[in-house]
């Protein structure tokens, strides 16, 4: 446990000093600092997969008693994606971060803040005392708050992080409340008190799971408890975009698992609940970012579509537990944590591309970009290996863990139940549906934003960026295609966390024999796959050598366009973002309120005409925005309240020491 405790001093140590030194200075020193974190965080959390215990307790004084902090295996596969994934965003900000020195904005506190958010969230997935967890809750919160804060001028990163805050402390009452009974239950702040007392099917454990599912839902983004994410993703800078998308919105899937984890086998029906909104939320991502303009909105509304992948499998998981089914189990457990592992990879990549994209052209108004490939051309072949993974494609890491839960829902038509396998078959589907459909949301993205010509004047000056900001872009694009080719190299540590999940060990009589058993045959399908990828890109090289060879000595004429006799080709021609998606977006109409505003065109060849649209989801349009609307216009009611009058401010003080002084007397009494 010292090398890990010491990796996050070192890195607590960095932030504080980052503090004291120049802005110049501030990128060099984090780097350094994080970078030695980062190989002791990376080495401690190895030898946990490996094996070995950590376990450290610390005996403090009233009210928190003695503290525990354990790496196990679930917590170690957290720490190397906070960790990895910290890293790189810290690298990327170094070079994001150029273009705002002196321009007058002070950039030193979000140095400290970027590293107290991977500090608290390295805290999170080791602490096992109640206080001390919300503690370091509230800080990921608070310290992110800030983060997206940082272009505070704004009045939409203003509204932003305002709603990010509001939401994250509703998220934080579930969680006190939770906490707050288990520790009545428990006699103890102990979280592994929590299993014990929950252990052997306490009747309280599905309302209480059901808490914490919302409390860590929030963070976590399930619809319909996203709300925050596409507003506070945009908002903020894209290193931190990158770092909350890919990271810390899976410190709500951890504490998930972790009270699965503690509370073992609960009713099928809590698998089957948890399951449903898992599935409504990767459908209903996944449909809300095709109809989104903004690239790094469209992103977020992909983040609460992969959150709900991951839940698919968690779901699984549970039913597997429920039903005593290894297989499902195992499978659901295990593709849920391998795509929390490729989702931290591919999303961090494509949030730094936006980001890329961002500074290179001024705007992530994906309709006002065009032809970015050839003025950015690093950027576009990196944020297709971002495209190509997100949707699934082999050989890239999508692929694996979405084809591991694929094995689970298959699995799941021997459960022995009819209900289990409709549901089996329909999440199947599901499934299938959004990979589908991520593939129609980034082909129109990508063709859209780096295909065709420019589209504005910004796209048509768009400049490649800063080699600081591409070279992590470029280790998370091999870090794709190594996971895609060879997911055996982290399989075995994924089924140990999975295993643990499932309340097993590798020295366990029953399930260390099916942890052995099922890892080989998932190890030898992995193999046969990567064989198979190895094969594909073999032939993609060889056709590309081909086509040079053959090109070698020819001369390649370049020409315009045709359009149908029409010239010249102008970008106005071209598809749109919103016209290629519109022929699905109007099968799914009722899912969204659309604004729009259009010309009144009366003459045959109008000189000027344009029309515009904008949608709006359901539940915001419908449900949240009319609740926050009567909130505001009660608390208006009592803005008089509030005068100014220091005379009026003088009266509530005198009558409330009256109101006092009268409720002491009558206890008196």
């Amino acid at each position: 446990m010292e090398p890990y405790l010491l990796g996050v001093g070192l890195y607590l140590a960095t932030g504080l000093v980052s503090l004291l030194v120049g802005e110049r200075a501030k990128s060099g020193l984090v780097l350094a600092g994080a970078l030695s974190a980062t190989l002791l965080l990376v080495v401690a959390a190895i030898r946990v997969m490996a094996g070995e215990s950590a376990r450290l307790s610390i005996a403090w004084g009233y009210p928190i008693g003695t503290a525990t902090f354990v790496l196990d295996p679930l917590s170690a596969l957290f720490v190397v994606v906070i960790a990895v994934g910290g890293l790189v965003s810290l690298v990327y900000a170094g070079g994001y971060l150029r273009s705002y020195l002196g321009s007058g904005r002070t950039i030193g506190s979000h140095w400290f803040f970027l590293v107290l958010l991977i500090v608290s969230m390295l805290l999170v997935v080791v602490i096992r005392h109640a206080i001390l967890f919300l503690i370091a809750w509230e800080l990921m919160s608070l310290s992110s708050f800030f983060l997206v804060l940082f272009e505070n001028e704004k009045r939409e990163v203003q509204r932003a992080a305002l709603n990010y805050l509001i939401t994250m402390h509703v998220g934080l009452f579930f969680l006190i409340a939770a906490f707050v009974l288990l520790s009545l239950k428990a006699g103890s702040f102990d979280i592994d008190q929590f299993g014990r007392a929950m252990g052997g099917g306490a009747p309280e454990g599905v309302p209480l799971f059901l808490l914490l599912f919302v409390g860590f839902g929030i963070k976590a983004g399930f619809i319909p408890l996203h709300s925050w994410l596409p507003l506070a993703h945009p908002a903020a800078p894209s290193h931190v975009s990158g770092l909350m998308s890919g990271v810390m919105i899976k410190m709500g899937i951890y504490g998930i698992l972790r009270f699965i984890l503690l509370f073992g086998a609960l009713p099928a029906e809590v698998g089957y609940a948890v399951l449903a909104v898992s599935l409504l939320s990767a459908v209903l991502g996944v449909i809300y970012a095709i109809a989104q303009h903004d690239l790094k909105t469209l992103l977020a509304y992909h983040s609460v579509e992969n959150i709900g992948i991951i839940g698919i499998g968690i779901g699984f998981g549970m039913l597997g537990m429920a039903y005593g089914n290894e297989t499902v189990a195992l499978l659901g457990f295990g593709g849920a944590l391998f795509h929390v592992i490729n989702h931290s990879i591919f999303k961090g990549l494509l949030f730094y591309g936006a980001g890329s994209v961002y500074l290179g052209t001024h705007s992530r108004v994906i309709d006002r970009l065009g032809g970015l490939a050839r003025r950015m051309g690093i950027t576009a072949a990196l944020f297709l290996v971002g495209c190509l993974a997100i949707c699934g494609l082999p050989p890239f890491n999508g692929f694996v863990s979405e084809f591991i839960l694929y094995l689970a829902m298959l699995h799941g038509f021997s459960l022995g139940n009819t209900f289990a396998t409709v549901v089996s078959v329909f999440s199947v589907t599901a499934l299938a549906l959004v990979g589908s459909l991520a593939v129609l949301c980034f082909t129109k993205v990508y063709g859209v934003a780096f295909l065709g010509s420019p589209r504005s004047a910004e796209a048509e000056n768009g400049h490649e960026s800063d080699w600081r900001m591409l070279l992590p872009m470029g280790f998370l694009a091999l870090l794709c295609l190594g996971l895609g080719l060879f997911p055996q190299a982290v399989l075995p540590a994924i089924s140990r966390a999975a295993a643990s999940l499932a309340g097993w060990s590798a020295g366990a009589a029953g399930g260390g024999t099916f942890l052995r058993e099922g890892l080989a045959s998932l190890l030898s399908t992995l193999r046969t796959i990567s064989t198979l990828s190895l094969v594909l890109l073999g032939a993609v090289a060889l056709l590309a050598g081909v086509r040079a060879l053959l090109l070698r000595r020819r001369e390649v004429a370049k020409a315009d366009t045709w359009a149908c006799g029409y010239r010249p080709v102008t970008s106005r021609m071209q598809y749109t973002a919103s016209s290629y998606a519109r022929p699905f977006l109007e099968l799914v109409s009722p899912l969204f309120k659309e604004h729009g505003r259009s010309a009144d065109v009366r003459a045959l060849f109008p000189l000027n005409a344009d029309s515009s649209t904008h949608t709006e989801e359901v539940l915001d349009a419908y449900v949240t925005k009319p609740v926050v609307n009567a909130l505001r216009a009660t608390v208006r009611r009592f803005t008089w309240i509030q005068s100014g009058n220091l005379q009026q401010y003088m009266l509530y003080g005198l009558l409330f020491l009256l109101i006092t002084v009268v409720w002491v007397l009558g206890m008196a009494r």
